[in-house]
């Protein structure tokens, strides 16, 4: 199978991906991790790359592998723009993988020069339970700020006395709890300093809706302080996959904190 990932809006990058060689072609790759300048976007092959051998996985343990990749390219007020890749692949009834790479600058322009990417894997605690086991692993454009985190994610869209309200509200919501981090970061305590909200609610049999996250990285010093990065995204259908969107950003970690995006989504389910 062929994959056609397109990078910053222009060129085209083309990658051949099979089953079983995966491995080899990431140990053949010559990566500089000291100056890590192209690992988001290899980051961004080998996720599309597990999506498609997601696909011709063995399904005997549940539904058959399905997801959705959707690609988006911003605006920001602040007087920067983005591309971001973002793709779900629910493996199993039972587990799932979830992973998105950001392309950013400082600048209006298409050109990005730096990224931030996340790998999600979850794995629910018993068949039908609303609660999973979560692993992350979180890597920045740069050196030493990389982090693995270990959890829990509550979904209170499968919790009894909440399932039937979120079905009625097309409602989706999920609490992750970090309970755990490793990194290069020595000041932080590596026990329960990051949770992580999302949600997602559509109207019009999803040709309108609302989503979005929050991450509240928590510090313990003098008592317990908060960053938060918060994203919150209202996207309306066009035609076919694609959607006009407006998201508004806060972010604790930047000099100008709050900021409005504009762009076009473009989603593919599977």
């Amino acid at each position: 199978m062929v994959i056609f990932i397109r990078r910053n809006l222009i060129p085209f990058c083309k990658v051949s991906v099979e089953p079983g060689l995966l491995s080899k072609r990431i140990q053949l790759m010559k990566i500089n991790f000291v100056d890590r300048k192209y690992l988001g976007a290899v980051l961004l092959l080998i996720s599309l790359a597990e999506s498609v051998m997601a696909q011709s996985g063995d399904s005997t343990s549940g539904t058959s592998p399905h997801g959705y990749i959707d690609v988006n390219g911003y605006f920001d007020s602040r007087n920067s723009s983005d591309f971001t890749a973002d793709l779900l692949s629910r493996i199993n009834n039972r587990t799932s993988y979830f992973t998105f790479t950001n392309f950013f600058s400082g600048t209006p322009t298409l050109e990005q020069n730096r990224y931030y990417s996340e790998h999600h894997f979850y794995r629910s605690m018993t068949e039908s339970s609303p609660f999973d086991w979560s692993a992350q692993w979180m890597t920045i454009s740069g050196n030493s700020n990389d982090a693995f985190r270990l959890g829990m994610r509550w979904r209170l869209a499968n919790t009894n006395g909440l399932a039937e309200f979120c079905k009625q509200h097309n409602l989706i919501y999920t609490i992750a709890f970090h309970l755990f981090q490793a990194d290069a970061n020595k000041s932080r305590t590596p026990f329960l300093n990051q949770v992580e909200h999302f949600y997602r609610i559509g109207w019009l049999n999803n040709r309108l809706y609302l989503s979005g996250f929050a991450d509240m990285d928590m510090y313990y010093k003098s008592g317990v302080q908060f960053s938060v990065v918060t994203e919150h995204q209202l996207g309306i259908k066009m035609f076919s996959g694609l959607y006009a969107v407006i998201e508004y950003r806060y972010n604790d970690y930047a000099v100008s904190k709050n900021g409005v995006g504009m762009g076009l989504q473009y989603i593919i389910s599977y």
